[in-house]
C-alpha cells in the first residue's frame, strides 16, 4: 500500500492517467517482486531539462522531484537511476546553463546522465519546438540511447517517459526494438 501510495503521488504530479499510471506502478511493483532491485527512469523532453518555457518543463521538473523522493524512500529496496534526454539547445537564447547543470547533477547523483541529442539533417532546432524533421531525428537518437541504457542494465526495468509532441513517436520506435526490459509511455501535454 505504501508503494501504491507513492505511485499515486507520481501520477498526480505527472498527470498520467489510467493505463500510464498502471505501467509506472507495475514497473515499481515488478522490480520489488522480482527482487531485481533496479529501476531506470529515462525522460525525454524538449523543455525542463536545459530550457524552461512552458508546462512541459513544469511537469518534467515535478516528476523529477518525485523520482528523487521515490529513490530516497526505497533506498535499499529499489535502486532508481535517472536519465534525461533533450535536444541540444545551447545555441538558443532560452538555454539555461543553470538548469542544465542542476539536472545533470541530479542525474549524476542518481547514477544516470543527461544527454543532448542532435536534430539531424534539418539542423538544430531553430526554436524550442522544432519541426517534424527535428522530432524524427531527436526521437531516433533518443531511442538509440534508451536501447544502449537497457542493454547496459539488463537486470533493470527501464521506464521511458516521452514528453509532448517532439518525442511522441518514441514509444513506437522503442516497441520495434523488442527489448523486454523497456516499458515506455508518451505523456501528451
Amino acid at each position: 500500500d505504501y508503494l501504491r501510495g507513492k505511485v499515486g503521488i507520481c501520477t498526480e504530479f505527472v498527470n498520467i492517467a489510467g493505463k500510464h499510471a498502471e505501467i509506472v506502478g507495475n514497473c515499481l511493483l515488478n522490480t520489488v517482486k522480482n527482487r531485481e532491485r533496479q529501476l531506470i527512469v529515462v525522460q525525454a523532453a524538449y523543455d525542463g531539462i536545459s530550457t524552461y518555457q512552458c508546462g512541459v518543463g513544469t511537469v518534467l521538473l515535478n516528476s523529477l522531484d518525485v523520482i528523487q523522493e521515490l529513490s530516497e524512500d526505497f533506498k535499499g529496496i529499489v535502486n532508481i537511476k535517472n536519465y534525461l534526454i533533450t535536444p541540444n539547445y545551447r545555441h538558443l537564447t532560452s538555454f539555461s546553463e543553470g538548469l542544465y547543470l542542476k539536472n545533470k547533477t541530479i542525474c549524476s547523483k542518481m547514477q544516470g546522465d543527461l544527454f543532448e541529442v542532435c536534430s539531424g539533417e534539418e539542423g538544430n532546432f531553430q526554436n524550442e519546438f522544432g519541426t517534424p524533421g527535428n522530432w524524427r531525428s531527436a526521437t531516433n537518437e533518443a531511442a538509440r540511447l534508451c536501447v544502449c541504457i537497457a542493454e547496459n542494465n539488463q537486470c533493470a526495468d527501464v521506464l521511458v517517459i516521452a514528453h509532448d509532441t517532439a518525442f511522441a513517436q518514441l514509444p513506437l520506435v522503442l516497441s520495434k526494438e523488442k527489448k523486454k526490459n523497456i516499458n515506455s509511455v508518451w505523456v501528451p501535454h
